[in-house]
């Protein structure tokens, strides 16, 4: 959902998705590489990406 979202410029409801996507299965957003990619992708895509999503980004391994 996040990735459809970023496509279709609706940043705000990609970075949704993924938050909601961390809080369901962590595991599988911080370590698998696409949704690394993806998540490093919403915060490029974000002029100013709150503090939840660089936290986000962070614990995926990536500077915010």
């Amino acid at each position: 959902m996040a990735r459809a979202s970023l496509l279709t410029r609706r940043k705000d409801d990609a970075a949704r998705a993924l938050l909601e996507a961390d809080e369901l299965a962590p595991e599988e957003v911080r370590n698998t590489p696409s949704t690394v990619n993806l998540a490093k992708d919403v915060v490029c895509a974000t002029p100013n990406p709150g503090g939840e999503l660089r936290a986000l980004a962070e614990r995926c391994g990536l500077r915010a």
